[in-house]
């Protein structure tokens, strides 16, 4: 009997995003932050108090949502969708 195989569907919206897995006959969403079963699809990278050469903190999802809300000093990615695999994706800011 061969082993079994261990499988994943992830849904990577441009508002939101999911993660399922096999249950049953059918599939389970995966709680993935306090709960939810949903998660928003997005990253904030936190710079402050940061020096220039550190690495700014990441927080996902609803965390991502609530820093940029309470005025953290960073920078928020949403719709990341909607730039992947465009020539969007290859630019950067000169500092």
């Amino acid at each position: 009997m061969p082993a079994a195989s261990l499988v994943c569907a992830i849904d990577f919206g441009t508002s939101n995003s999911a993660i399922a897995l096999p249950a049953g006959e059918g599939v389970q969403l995966v709680e993935l932050e306090h709960g939810q079963r949903t998660m928003p699809t997005a990253v904030f990278y936190a710079v402050e108090g940061l020096a220039a050469f550190e690495e700014p903190h990441r927080h996902y999802g609803r965390a991502a949502v609530a820093a940029y809300v309470e005025g953290i000093e960073g920078r928020l990615m949403r719709s990341m969708k909607s730039i992947l695999g465009s020539t969007l994706a290859d630019q950067a800011t000169d500092v």
